[in-house]
Parts: C-alpha cells; sequence; structure tokens
C-alpha cells in the first residue's frame, strides 16, 4: 500500500469515526450511570472556498485568445457557408458551425455554472447572444437541407447522417440553454428542465461513446434538483469505474454522483469515493496538465462535500471543526501555490459535424 493509498484509508476511517461520535453525542457514560462532563468544543466557522479558475487549454495564453480563435472558425464556417451554392454542403457547415459554438462558445459558461463559479454580467449577455446565433443556424441549416432533393444514392446517405446531426444539436441546444438560462417562472423550471433532458433520451443509444457519455451527463444535470438522487446515480455510471472515453463528460459524471450521494445524506461514501478517484486521476489522464487539473477539480468537489456535511451536521461542533480543518488542509494541499486552475468541462457536447466527414473526433 502506498502513502497515498494509505492516507485515504485512514480519512475513510476518520470518516467512519466521525459518524459514530455523531450517533453517540449527548448518551450517558455507562459506567456508574453518570454523564460525561466535557467543556464545549470552540464554534468553527466554515472557511470561504479557495478562489478557482477554468484551465486555458494547451497553446493558447490565456482564455481570451482561446476564445477568439474558436470565434474566428465559427465566422469562418459561417462565412463559407455563405459562399456554397449546394445545399447539402452548405447545410454542413451551419450545422458545423452552430456545433463549434455549442462545444466551446458555450462552454465557459457550462463549466462556471456546473463548478458553481462566478460569471461576469458580460459573460451572461455574451453567451445570450451566442445561443441565439446557434438557433438560428440550425433553423437554417434545416431549411436548406430540405432543399435537398431525395434519390441520389450519393447524396441520400449524406442527407440523413445532417439531418440525425441537426436533430442531436437542437437538443443538445435545448438542454444547455435550458441550463443555463432560466428564463421560465421558478415552479416552471422542473418540468422545463424534465423535458429538455428528456429530448436527450434518443442520444444514450449512439454508437458514439462521446455523445453517450455527453447525453447521459447533461440529463443528470438538468434533472438534478427535481428527481430522486439514488434514481439519477443508477443514470451514471459506477463512479469507480473505468473511463469509456477521454471525455470531461465521463470525468464530471463521476464527481457529479459524489454530489448526488451527499445530497442523499451519504457524506462517509461520497468523501471516499472521492479520495479514491483523486487516485484514479494518475491512471485517466496521460497529460500531465490535464491530471492535475482534474485533481485539483476532485478537490473542489470535495471541498463542497465537506462543507454539505458541516451544515447537516448544525450541532455537533466537534464534528463541524473536523469539516472546517479538512477543507483547510485541502486548500493548503491543492490550492496554496501559484495554479489554482481545474479541469475545463470541454467541449461541452460532441463535435457531431465538421466541414468533412474525415475530420470528425479529431
Amino acid at each position: 500500500m502506498d502513502a497515498k493509498t494509505g492516507d485515504m484509508w485512514a480519512m475513510v476511517a476518520l470518516c467512519g469515526l466521525l459518524l459514530a461520535m455523531q450517533a453517540g453525542a449527548d448518551q450517558g457514560d455507562p459506567e456508574g450511570g453518570r454523564t460525561a462532563v466535557t467543556p464545549p468544543p470552540t464554534l468553527q466557522t466554515l472557511p470561504d472556498l479557495p478562489p478557482v479558475l477554468l484551465a486555458t487549454p494547451d497553446s493558447f495564453a490565456d482564455e481570451a485568445t482561446y476564445l477568439n480563435a474558436k470565434k474566428t472558425e465559427c465566422q469562418r464556417l459561417t462565412d463559407l457557408s455563405v459562399a456554397e451554392s449546394d445545399p447539402l454542403v452548405q447545410g454542413r457547415y451551419m450545422l458545423a458551425a452552430a456545433n463549434t459554438m455549442l462545444s466551446f462558445l458555450v462552454e465557459p459558461a457550462c463549466s462556471r455554472a456546473f463548478l458553481s463559479l462566478d460569471a461576469s454580467a458580460q459573460d451572461k449577455r455574451a453567451l445570450h447572444d451566442v445561443l441565439d446565433q446557434v438557433e438560428n443556424l440550425l433553423d437554417r441549416a434545416n431549411e436548406v437541407l430540405a432543399k435537398v432533393k431525395p434519390g441520389d444514392e450519393n447524396k441520400d446517405p449524406v442527407l440523413r447522417s445532417l439531418q440525425r446531426a441537426s436533430e442531436s444539436l437542437q437538443a443538445f441546444h435545448g438542454a444547455l440553454k435550458t441550463y443555463l438560462v432560466e428564463d421560465v417562472a421558478e415552479d416552471e423550471l422542473p418540468s422545463t428542465r424534465r423535458h429538455a433532458a428528456s429530448k436527450l433520451s434518443p442520444m444514450l443509444e449512439d454508437n458514439d461513446v462521446r455523445v453517450v457519455a455527453a447525453a447521459r451527463f447533461w440529463q443528470a444535470v438538468l434533472r438534478r434538483g427535481s428527481s430522486d438522487p439514488q434514481r439519477l446515480l443508477q443514470l451514471l455510471r459506477p463512479v469507480m469505474a473505468d473511463l469509456a472515453s477521454d471525455s470531461a463528460h465521463a470525468f464530471y459524471s463521476r464527481l457529479l454522483s459524489c454530489r448526488l450521494l451527499a445530497s442523499s445524506k451519504e457524506f462517509v461514501s461520497a468523501d471516499a469515493l472521492l479520495m479514491q478517484l483523486e487516485t484514479r486521476c494518475d491512471q485517466w489522464f496521460a497529460n500531465e496538465a490535464d491530471r492535475a487539473n482534474a485533481v485539483r477539480a476532485v478537490a473542489l468537489f470535495e471541498m463542497r462535500v465537506v462543507a454539505d456535511w458541516y451544515r447537516h451536521l448544525e450541532k455537533d461542533e466537534e464534528a463541524r471543526a473536523w469539516c472546517v480543518e479538512r477543507i483547510k488542509q485541502i486548500t493548503a494541499t491543492h490550492f496554496s501555490g501559484d495554479t489554482n486552475t481545474v479541469l475545463r468541462l470541454s467541449p461541452a457536447i460532441p463535435l457531431l459535424v465538421t466541414p468533412d466527414d474525415r475530420e470528425r473526433g479529431r
């Protein structure tokens, strides 16, 4: 057993000890029937979580440079669609542009929302603009593809493929818009989110594991808060199962499962699984930067679970003191240096349409 694994199991044992302490609180001392008298512990205040940033993708100096490059690519695809006369090619460019916008330009908002990181008013305005552009592109692409006359043995398979991709992109667009832009009454939001989640169901049978992982993840995200956490856990893959792909959705689904366990008050299990996930990052991420950012993402989720645990304990100040110290320890271990970045949820959805079919999956 290495030191890291030993520390993990020591922490699991300590979590169990905490529960035992909590269950035995206020019980009398069996020896002589006397009640044990101990001085009250010092009141502990939950510390603020450290500031966290999204990691900048490799080869880009900062997020602004990265997003500008993606905006340039989207504009290039849109311009190509305007210059085309063949409706099949024109529709492909439009769908590719819409796909790129959803995958990369909407991603920062998706990552920040899921990680509970603050977004500026400027970011929110830009998000509305991008989602409107995507909707417009998808509508125009459907109109263009409707002009393609069926019956051509060369074009028909391509047309059907693009039509299926368009349906998937519309479902993903509806899911992300519903999640990020709450433009309905509060009492209508749960049903609106469930409806958007149901539109993703056909993609759970897709042959592309990236599509399945993304659809499963966004369904669970949309249904969180209005569905039984245990039912949502059945939708997601087992936390310790090997990743089916290098998709960020597969990884973040594991973290979501731990938060769902905490929602069911299974704090010990959630915390223990998060500590195990940290060790699995060494196997799941070959790139050193991605691995470090993934570990910090796990650490961020563990702090949130421990904070939830702290709030649940209410009057058990001794156990709450442990939660405070645990958050301080995680902060010192993972966020005390110059780097405080975490893995992005990128791309927000897989690339289903590219200008050339040969580019798919690159």
